[in-house]
């Protein structure tokens, strides 16, 4: 619509003697914009395509003419972090405290399947999250395993748009040190912010929740403004209400009892 207001703007034809200049950089800025929302179209019929692949296949088979219902990607998800993330043993976990369970998120998300999915979970859980709010801007995964999440998420919001996401999502990745060469920065992707961007937080595995805090302190010093968070998994063990405490809304995509 934003095309034809400004094709269509106080029904100048160009031989008024005013601005042709302005004229033809109207005209090449609309070209552009029409050019992007193609593409955007395009992409997102492709995602529709890809939507229908049976999530549950494996090799050559086939899907199935009984009627057995397909999986959800929630469903699916779960099924892949108990198979290849979840192990039944006693660890020190990165807060230091003691768990008899260990979810390895990274060894589903760096699956094909596995990226796919948590693209369009998380997508869908920003916009949840963000229903009723002003339209965030970007994501930000937390090293290490909140990287893969953010490059997802940004992937698929450029195939999928909605009501309260406008265009697709940059990807920032958050440092948990400064690196002591090259750029030195403690956000990677950080030419994409302007002060006040609004970001949403994506995190692996939220246990104490001390992780994410400190994350989104680092995000406010780079002039992000941070929106809400988005986990993979909710441990269960007073990160989330840490999170919520510190004023910032969260959506957890597993929990705790959905392991065994």
């Amino acid at each position: 619509m934003g095309t034809v207001g400004r094709e269509g703007h106080g029904g100048h034809d160009g031989h008024d003697g005013h601005g042709g200049e302005g004229d033809a950089k109207d005209e090449k800025n609309a070209r552009i914009e029409a050019e992007r929302r193609a593409s955007w179209r395009r992409a997102e019929e492709a995602a529709a395509e890809v939507a229908t692949w049976p999530w549950w296949k494996k090799g050559d088979r086939a899907p199935s003419s009984s009627g057995m219902p397909r999986p959800t990607a929630h469903e699916r998800i779960i099924a892949l972090l108990r198979e290849r993330s979840y192990e039944k043993k006693r660890v020190t976990l990165a807060s230091g405290r003691e768990s008899d369970f260990f979810i390895d998120c990274k060894q589903t998300v760096l699956t094909a399947e596995g990226h796919r999915l948590v693209g369009v979970l998380m997508l869908d859980a920003i916009d949840s999250l963000l229903d009723g709010l002003p339209p965030c801007e970007a994501v930000a995964g937390v090293e290490l395993g909140g990287c893969p999440l953010a490059s997802a998420v940004a992937l698929m919001s450029t195939m999928r748009t909605s009501a309260v996401r406008e265009r697709p999502l940059d990807a920032l990745y958050v440092r948990k040190e400064v690196k002591d060469h090259g750029s030195k920065r403690l956000v990677e992707g950080d030419k994409s912010l302007v002060p006040g961007t609004r970001v949403v937080l994506l995190e692996d595995v939220i246990t104490t929740g001390a992780s994410t805090l400190k994350a989104a302190e680092k995000l406010r010093g780079a002039g992000a403004a941070v929106v809400g968070v988005v986990a993979l998994v909710d441990r269960q063990e007073g990160g989330a209400e840490a999170i919520r405490a510190a004023g910032f809304p969260l959506v957890s995509i597993c929990t705790r009892s959905d392991f065994p």
